[in-house]
């Protein structure tokens, strides 16, 4: 049976707590739909333009989420998400989850798989629905108390990281924005909270810098305290690192320490080019 689709009335104005159970609904109809291979549901709950960001940094279209499903036809044992790890957000017409998720499944042989993710979720409500647009995985290594690895075992994969970091802390938009490759795509904590396309960095970069004015927010900078995971394949790259942000807001000091800063790259005839990158705390 296909869980059923998630509408909200045009005629009545939504409530911030209808919006947060609609989403959340439509969070419990996924994994439920997962469960029960059930592609329909994906077909009428994902945004045409879903884009589904896995944990070596490619990204499947809706499209190919779907005919992934079909093929793999996972046998799930358990799906967890823990409540104190996650965090949701709306605002308007987007909708943004966070935290992590722990995965059991097992093959049709019998042999069994676990995998734990921190992930962000992106939900757009268009024509009165909340559809999901964008899915982001990382993976959790399974040791947490492995060290990380250090920043210089690829400086050339991690040239444009720092050239965006540099960038955002100078606030050189040009420079900043030249790390990254076109097309490419962000998620990010502030709205819209995804950006697709050939000026996807741009256009965070002046929604980032319109949230700044509205908001109060003065002298942002980021630090990067470590490089937890960095894997190349061919010409692409997976990088994951925490990160710190500071920030002023109505002259009063903020801080969030430990952030999750992803990136996928793609190297280039330029070299080296962000072909993604979200950020979670």
């Amino acid at each position: 049976m296909t869980p059923p689709v998630v509408p909200v009335s045009a005629s009545v104005a939504p409530s911030p707590e209808a919006d947060l159970a609609a989403v959340r609904e439509l969070a419990r109809g996924w994994i439920a739909a997962y469960k029960a291979c059930d592609t329909s549901w994906l077909e009428q709950n994902f945004a045409d333009d879903f884009t589904l960001i896995l944990p070596n940094g490619g990204t499947r279209t809706k499209a190919l989420a779907i005919v992934g499903l079909q093929k793999q036809k996972p046998n799930i044992d358990v799906w967890e998400i823990p409540e104190e790890d996650r965090v949701f957000r709306v605002g308007g017409d987007m909708a943004v989850d966070t935290g992590t998720e722990h995965i059991v499944q097992h093959d049709m042989d019998g042999k069994s798989s676990e995998d734990r993710f921190r992930y962000t979720t992106v939900y757009v409500r268009r024509d009165g629905r909340w559809l999901a647009l964008v899915n982001h995985l990382t993976p959790i290594p399974v040791s947490v108390a492995s060290a990380p690895l250090p920043v210089a075992d690829n400086p050339e994969v991690m040239a444009p990281v720092h050239q965006f970091l540099d960038g955002f802390n100078k606030g050189d938009m040009k420079s900043a924005v030249a790390a990254c490759a076109s097309p490419a795509s962000v998620v990010d904590q502030i709205p819209p909270h995804a950006w697709q396309g050939p000026k996807a960095c741009a256009d965070w970069w002046r929604a980032f810098d319109a949230n700044t004015k509205a908001t109060g927010i003065t002298e942002p900078l980021i630090k990067i305290k470590s490089v937890n995971a960095l894997a190349v394949t061919a010409d692409r790259a997976y990088v994951v690192a925490t990160a710190s942000y500071d920030w002023k807001q109505n002259g009063s000091p903020m801080k969030q320490e430990a952030s999750k800063w992803t990136f996928a790259l793609q190297k280039q005839a330029a070299g080296w080019r962000i072909t993604g990158w979200t950020w979670s705390q």
